[in-house]
């Protein structure tokens, strides 16, 4: 999902909740809540040096436009009235989150390194891409590419009612080289999506588990249905209110779950850890029987003039952004991630399809 962080002069609590810093605390390491410390990721955020673990005050700095490091400007219009930038939060199914959750330390360790990298891999895409933009021309008229972000990736574990929710918040700064503002093209939303859970699928089969189709997205085999529906009650409160509203647009959505926001605990982390171990004992459940021996699922499930003749069955122009995405969905159960995707894409361009 894709946000954009408001403009006003909030940035010192915008910052706080991603960094879980307490506002006006004295001691520079008073926490607010047990998630880990955020990380900085994308190539302007490594031209520029920003390695290693976000430190307290950073991410202000960062989305006030402003130089994270030194204080320097570097956006034309940076401070209060500066546009912060976004945030692309990047959302685990539901059956990987409740075995991060459920398992023991290295289980947990290793799904964490998995969804950090596919992260990573999701965002480099969306670099390369097109999704993000700068203007130019009169008027500022014409969009071209933009491919350097600067970005600080927050893993967090919990929803909102206190369940195994998997998810990484990445901030992405509205600062650049040129000091123009960075946009986000929201038409590359889903393919971005898409790309990660690509991703992650194929990590995860590197992992040893076995992955299988779920709609859109895909789910680790062998975990009963019934336990992702134990643990998906935010899930449940959302769907009542919209079923009793009868709003369902995207907008309607962010609604719901304004409406239906409960407030974290001070333990976020600890909390879905223990919801998930409990669920899964009281159904006798043995996560150790999900994984077998590393492998990865680098093979094509169907050849790629079958696919294509698929794909454009259902719709008969499609955009690039929606062509990826397609080619990445099929990906998620194929395994190779977001580089056999766009290969298979470039076979059928050098053949003229």
């Amino acid at each position: 999902s894709v946000k954009s962080i408001p403009s006003g002069g909030g940035t010192a609590s915008v910052a706080s909740y991603y960094e879980g810093y307490q506002i006006g605390a004295e001691d520079p390491r008073a926490r607010q809540h047990d998630e880990p410390p955020g990380k900085w990721i994308g190539s302007y955020a490594m031209e520029r040096g920003y390695t290693g673990f976000v430190q307290r005050g950073e991410l202000q700095r960062a989305l006030s436009g402003y130089d994270p490091k030194t204080g320097a400007v570097l956006a034309r219009n940076a401070g209060d009235g500066h546009k912060p930038g976004y945030d692309l939060t990047f959302s685990a199914p539901k059956s990987v989150s409740i075995i991060w959750a459920a398992g023991n330390d290295e289980t947990r360790q290793a799904i964490s390194a998995a969804q950090q990298r596919a992260v990573e891999r999701a965002v480099a895409y969306a670099e390369q891409s097109g999704a993000f933009v700068q203007r130019q021309g009169h008027g500022g008229a014409t969009k071209v590419p933009h491919h350097a972000i600067a970005a600080a990736a927050f893993e967090h574990s919990s929803s909102r009612a206190g369940e195994p929710h998997l998810h990484t918040h990445v901030v992405v700064a509205n600062v650049s080289a040129t000091g123009k503002t960075v946009d986000f093209d929201t038409r590359h939303a889903h393919a971005i999506g898409t790309a990660y859970r690509a991703e992650l699928a194929h990590e995860l089969a590197r992992l040893g588990y076995a992955i299988e189709g779920d709609g859109r997205a895909f789910r680790v085999a062998g975990l009963p249905r019934g336990l992702e529906a134990d643990l998906s009650t935010r899930a449940a409160q959302i769907a009542e209110r919209e079923a009793a509203t009868g709003m369902r647009s995207e907008r309607a959505g962010d609604i719901h779950q304004l409406a239906t926001r409960e407030l974290k605990g001070d333990r976020p982390r600890e909390t879905a850890i223990a919801a998930a171990r409990a669920a899964v004992a009281e159904r006798g459940i043995d996560l150790g029987a999900l994984r077998g021996p590393a492998h990865a699922l680098d093979r094509e499930h169907v050849a790629d003039s079958d696919w294509l003749r698929q794909t454009y069955a259902q719709a008969s122009t499609l955009t690039r952004p929606q062509l990826e995405r397609a080619a990445l969905e099929a990906q998620q159960t194929a395994g190779g991630g977001i580089r056999q995707a766009l290969q298979r894409l470039e076979r059928l361009e050098r053949a003229g399809e």
